[in-house]
């Protein structure tokens, strides 16, 4: 979509990025026992080789790809309970943590995999990882995510403790008599305009040169847009590392630093 179109921004992050982002994430991880669990419709290979692909670049830069334990697990719904379990089972280490991708953003496929996540973490320790589809979940058994604890990246983050969003909401309730649901364009349009309007008001003519330098404080998200090439558009790479946690709250967690290079290899 940016591919020479220059004037073009894309607010939020390509889903290229957000694996890109997860991969990141879980190659810090290395020395877990990686497993990536994907619809078995082989539909989806495609998008599973472009993350595993993504992952191992990731871990070359922390150490040897020879040197990890990575499972991929193809998950098919309509098995019988106790095959779908021990399946996943078998995947799983008693000795290491269970490091875990579900590599979809489908709500039944991701409720049945988490259920069956749920049963097991009594007996294996587990870290889950998904994408920010499942923040939107209407159907799903919220409180999977926060027995689990488990981590999502996610560019939209609100937190009604701040002083700024309570401040907003105030407002809005004033003109409007109604209150601004969370996902909804109150948010996301609210920031983008002042994004725009506050960096044309800082740089004037020369915003277009500016932008990947400019940051300014907004109600739900963070825009860091980057040019994608000479003669494309630019891209938000901005994402949060979210947590669900067991006290019900979703929080933001650091993501760890990537290291510059990977380690040398041995003579």
């Amino acid at each position: 979509m940016l591919v020479g179109h220059p004037g073009l921004f894309e607010v939020v992050p390509s889903h290229s990025f957000e694996k890109a982002f997860i991969a990141g994430v879980i190659a810090n991880h290395y020395n877990d026992n990686i497993v990536l669990i994907r619809p078995a419709d082989s539909l989806f290979m495609q998008d599973v080789e472009t993350f595993k692909e993504c992952l191992i670049d990731s871990i070359e830069k922390r150490t040897l790809p020879d040197e990890i334990t990575l499972k991929i697990l193809p998950y098919a719904k309509d098995r019988p309970l106790y095959d779908t379990i021990n399946e996943i089972e078998h995947a799983f280490s008693e000795e290491r943590i269970n490091t875990i991708v579900v590599l979809s953003d489908k709500e039944t496929f991701v409720s049945e995999v988490l259920d069956k996540l749920f049963r097991l973490s009594k007996d294996y320790r587990m870290n889950i990882y998904g994408f920010p589809e499942w923040a939107r979940f209407k159907n799903i058994q919220l409180n999977y995510f926060h027995q689990l604890e488990v981590f999502i990246c996610s560019s939209y983050y609100l937190d009604y403790k701040r002083t700024d969003i309570k401040d907003f909401l105030r407002k809005y309730r004033e003109k409007l008599h109604t209150e601004p649901v969370p996902f909804s364009f109150a948010w996301t349009g609210y920031d983008v305009i002042y994004y725009f309007l506050s960096g044309m008001a800082t740089y004037g003519d020369n915003f277009m040169h500016c932008y990947p330098y400019f940051r300014t404080n907004l109600l739900t998200t963070d825009l860091e847009f980057q040019p994608t090439g000479m003669e494309n558009g630019a891209l938000n790479t901005k994402l949060y590392l979210l947590q669900f946690t067991k006290d019900m709250k979703v929080v933001i967690v650091p993501p760890p630093a990537i290291p510059d290079k990977r380690p040398a290899d041995p003579e």
